[in-house]
C-alpha cells in the first residue's frame, strides 16, 4: 500500500485523480489522508489548489458514477467481484438502499463525510434505481464539499497536518461534519420552501 501511495504522489494530478476514483469506488483506501497531503503540499507551493479540487472532484465522481452504474445493474461482474471479496456485504447494500430510497439527499451529501455511508451510499443508489440525474446532481454536490473541506484543511493548517490525518480517520470528526452539513441543507429547504410559500 504505501508503495501505491507513494506511485499516486509521484505522478501529480493524474495521481490525485485516480486516488480519488478508489476512494469513489468504496475501496478501503486513504483518500482523505491524500487531500491533506495535497491541501499542504498547495499551501507550500509546489502543486495548486485549484487543480488538487477539480482532479479530485472529478476523480470521486468518476469513481462514484461507476459504482452507482454496477449496481444498477445488479448481474455486474465488478459488482459481483467486490462482494465476493467482502468490499461490499449485500446485506449492508440492501439496507443502504432502503435508505436511500427515504433519505437520499441526507446520505448523498452530507453522508460523503462519514467513511461508512460514503464507501457503499453509490451502490445503494444504484440498487434503489435512482435517476442518474439525481444522483450525479447530489454526488457532485457531496464530493465537492468533502474534497474542497478535507484538501482546505490541510492547505490552511498544513502545519498540524499529522494531527489532522489522524483526526479525520477517525469518526468524532466525520460525524461532526456530516451533522454539520445536515443543519446547513436543512435551514436551506426550509427557506426554500418559505419562499415558495410565499410566492
Amino acid at each position: 500500500m504505501n508503495n501505491i501511495i507513494q506511485f499516486l504522489v509521484d505522478l501529480g494530478y493524474p495521481g490525485i485523480w485516480f486516488a480519488l476514483f478508489i476512494e469513489g469506488l468504496g475501496v478501503p483506501f486513504p483518500g482523505d489522508a491524500f487531500l491533506l497531503f495535497y491541501g499542504f503540499s498547495a499551501s507550500m507551493g509546489r502543486i495548486h489548489l485549484g487543480g488538487v479540487l477539480l482532479a479530485a472532484t472529478l476523480g470521486y465522481l468518476c469513481g462514484t458514477s461507476l459504482a452507482f452504474y454496477a449496481a444498477s445493474s445488479m448481474e455486474s461482474r465488478f459488482l459481483q467481484a467486490m462482494m465476493r471479496t467482502g468490499i461490499v456485504k449485500k446485506p449492508h447494500l440492501d439496507r443502504a438502499a432502503h435508505l436511500i430510497d427515504r433519505h437520499s439527499i441526507w446520505l448523498l451529501i452530507p453522508g460523503r463525510f462519514v467513511p461508512g455511508i460514503r464507501a457503499l451510499s453509490s451502490y445503494a443508489a444504484g440498487l434503489s434505481r435512482m435517476a442518474f440525474t439525481r444522483f450525479v446532481l447530489y454526488t457532485s454536490i457531496g464530493s465537492a464539499l468533502w474534497c474542497s473541506i478535507i484538501t482546505l484543511g490541510g492547505y490552511f493548517f498544513g502545519e498540524s497536518v499529522r494531527t489532522l490525518l489522524q483526526t479525520a480517520r477517525g469518526p468524532a470528526l466525520s460525524i461532526a461534519v456530516a451533522l454539520l452539513m445536515s443543519g446547513l441543507i436543512f435551514y436551506a429547504w426550509r427557506q426554500w420552501l418559505k419562499q415558495r410559500r410565499g410566492d
